[in-house]
């Protein structure tokens, strides 16, 4: 998978070792995660069977999540970055702030109400107003 400017890296761990007091696990690219083993995590046959994301890195993520919902948002970050280059904790928030789950349909929502980032408002008016045809562009 291609890279964004932001690195999506998930700690997996075991939960049965985890219920045991031990702590057991790895960090890995979130876009890897749901291809983990319990085996890979013990590095060896285990009859461990249950994996959770227990800490994570990158603006995608807000708290623990299951290794296959990883991989999944990470799949979706990295559509919103080749449509619009959003940065994943804007898209996260977005998400957040529209109640929305991570799916196809709210990438494409979140492409295309995406703006960019801008150093001022003014520079965001100025660049909109260029963008609609409302000024010409000074030459």
């Amino acid at each position: 998978m291609t890279r964004t400017t932001e690195t999506y890296r998930v700690w997996i761990s075991c939960l049965a070792c985890y219920a045991d007091g031990r702590l057991v696990g790895e960090w890995y690219d979130a876009d890897e995660a749901a291809d983990v083993t319990p085996d890979d995590i013990h590095h060896g046959p285990t009859d461990h069977d249950e994996l959770w994301c227990t800490d994570v890195e990158g603006g995608i993520f807000d708290g623990e999540i299951s290794p296959a919902e990883a991989t999944e948002r990470a799949r979706l970050a990295e559509i919103a970055w080749k449509e619009k280059q959003i940065p994943g904790s804007v898209l996260r928030q977005y998400i957040q702030d529209f109640s929305h789950g991570w799916d196809d349909d709210v990438i494409r929502q979140a492409c295309d109400a995406y703006m960019g980032e801008y150093d001022s408002d003014e520079d965001f008016a100025m660049d909109f107003a260029r963008d609609t045809g409302f000024v010409e562009d000074e030459q």
